[in-house]
């Protein structure tokens, strides 16, 4: 999902977290994260050449 202004409009801090909110959103109903793993995301976890997300799990459950 990219987010684009038309020309000469700037993007205001309500539009960057209104986009950051739908993303959220989507990555929730198409792949089926849990929304701690949705939440502990990093940018580094983005690899957009790939179009592939990394899920980081809870680790060890024992």
């Amino acid at each position: 999902m990219l987010v684009c202004q038309p020309a000469g409009k700037k993007a205001t801090g309500a539009d960057q977290v209104a986009a950051r909110n739908q993303a959220v959103l989507w990555i929730l109903a198409e792949t089926g994260m849990r929304t701690a793993e949705v939440c502990g995301m990093r940018l580094s976890d983005v690899d957009r050449e790939q179009g592939r997300l990394r899920v980081r799990g809870k680790g060890s459950t024992r």
